[in-house]
């Protein structure tokens, strides 16, 4: 082979190895594209999400958001999620227990109700908070109604706009049957239990009468603690709320609540800060801080990417209807939840 040859034969070889090269250069952006891009969501949307805010100011009012339906934490997907995270707010209001800057709190609501259990787990560390001399004002804005308003029912004093969606005072649990549907196409459930009222809340069968008594029983139980709270909290009697508008569950509007004396004032986010350093004795001198939500990077990656993908588990949405489909979701809970 003569010298020309072997050059040829040089040059087809480099040109291989590049066109080799770029090739695996391709695929390795291939590869790390979807990577770069994840990182790059999570950084644009925790730039997005407000951390708390630390001031130092000597007299500081906390104002803390119950957005979306109450939960004793949010597990249902991507941050905005219309979920009132319970877990996380107790953890706010504990810190601000021992912050001896904060001289009052306002919690900003924004919420149809929720679940039983997280509602009063809320109102008592409300509670807990007045107990430390530390005045907690409630502000309702768009809606406050059923656990909204138990949770407001707690605070020291209510603000609402007048046309708040507030009141629907009541407590439910809900199922679906399906038996009807099952039997007409031939389908039948079978369901091996302990007891008969182990399935009581099964689809595929109808409600027994004594099923039925015990929901309304346990039903009747949680409304009397609610009933409870409102008359403790609004110097309302009992009766008054059981046997007149108030207590059947209907829905109002802030207008009406004054008149019903379930609000104390019309007025704003500012009118209720305002009223709060006024209790506090700091409206001359004194900061606001809104506390939100801190996200780590690993709760980022989960909710981006979904909870969904990592269990398995297929959620399919009402579009619309929000409050619905957290109670399919959790079939068999109580709610304190406007339907």
């Amino acid at each position: 082979m003569n010298e020309a040859d072997c050059n040829e034969n040089r040059r087809k070889g480099i040109g291989c190895l590049g066109f080799a090269g770029i090739g695996c250069l391709a695929a390795f952006i291939a590869a790390v594209t979807p990577v770069i891009l994840l990182i790059i969501l999570c950084v644009v949307a925790a730039s997005n999400i407000k951390s708390t805010v630390k001031i130092e100011h000597p007299n500081q009012i906390a104002v803390i958001d119950v957005a979306g339906i109450i939960m004793l934490e949010d597990n249902t997907g991507f941050a905005g999620s219309s979920v009132a995270d319970v877990k996380h707010i107790c953890n706010q209001l504990d810190d601000i227990a021992m912050d001896p800057n904060v001289k009052a709190v306002v919690l900003r609501l924004n919420t149809p109700g929720g679940e039983v259990v997280a509602t009063d787990i809320l109102y008592r560390k409300i509670q807990e908070l007045r107990e430390e001399d530390i005045p907690v004002i409630a502000c309702m804005e768009v809606m406050a109604a059923s656990g909204g308003y138990y949770v407001a029912a707690g605070c020291d004093r209510i603000f609402a706009n007048r046309y708040t969606t507030t009141g629907s005072i009541g407590v439910l649990i809900s199922g679906i049957k399906y038996y009807d549907l099952l039997n007409k196409i031939g389908v039948q459930e079978e369901n091996f239990a302990s007891g008969v009222n182990k399935t009581m809340l099964a689809g595929g069968a109808p409600t027994t009468p004594e099923a039925a008594e015990i929901a309304r029983k346990m039903v009747a139980q949680i409304y009397q603690g609610f009933v409870e709270v409102v008359a403790q909290g609004r110097d309302i009697t009992e009766e008054e709320i059981k046997n007149s508008s108030i207590g059947d569950g209907r829905v109002f509007t802030g207008e009406q609540a004054l008149e019903l004396k379930l609000v104390d004032e019309l007025g704003s986010l500012d009118d209720a800060i305002q009223y709060a350093a006024e209790t506090a004795g700091i409206q001359n001198n004194y900061e606001i801080s809104f506390s939100s939500e801190d996200i780590d990077w690993k709760t980022m990656f989960r909710r981006i990417t979904g909870q969904a993908a990592a269990t398995g588990e297929v959620k399919v949405s009402l579009p619309g209807a929000p409050s619905e489909q957290v109670m399919l979701e959790n079939r068999g809970k109580f709610f304190y939840l406007m339907p």
